[in-house]
């Protein structure tokens, strides 16, 4: 996301995430206390649900290499969620290679990210090639 205090504007922050409704949310504790990482948000939005929803969300980049990943490498995702964990893998292979803290590195990640969760193209690409300064 566009963030003016980086160097190069820009934040990439990924984010593990499961979603369940109010009534499975002992399902979303049971996450946190398996894996040891990570946290329970109730989610602002209902959308079509009549119940809260709740989130089990790792963010720390150390959680996601060393504890996310290397469990679901190891237990593949046998539903149509593995070639988004796959892709979101391989995100965060290039940060810890620190590939984020350059434009080109940036580019990419954005590239991988736009054919995740069923995304359409974005202008995401654009404004990163207009819009990023030239740091050369």
């Amino acid at each position: 996301y566009r963030c003016h205090t980086m160097r190069l504007g820009w934040q990439v922050r990924p984010e593990f995430a499961v979603a369940q409704g109010a009534s499975s949310r002992d399902v979303l504790d049971d996450l946190v206390r398996f894996f040891g990482c990570g946290r329970v948000y109730r989610n602002s939005r209902h959308d079509d649900h009549r119940e809260d929803m709740y989130r089990y969300c790792v963010q720390r980049f150390v959680d996601l290499r060393d504890v996310i990943v290397p469990f679901f490498r190891e237990h593949p995702l046998r539903t149509s969620k593995r070639d988004n964990f796959d892709k979101f893998a391989r995100i965060i292979e290039l940060m810890d290679l620190r590939r984020h803290l350059s434009v080109s590195g940036i580019e990419q990640i954005a590239e991988i990210t736009q054919t995740m969760n069923h995304r359409k193209p974005s202008e995401v690409l654009r404004i990163l090639r207009d819009h990023t300064p030239a740091l050369f």
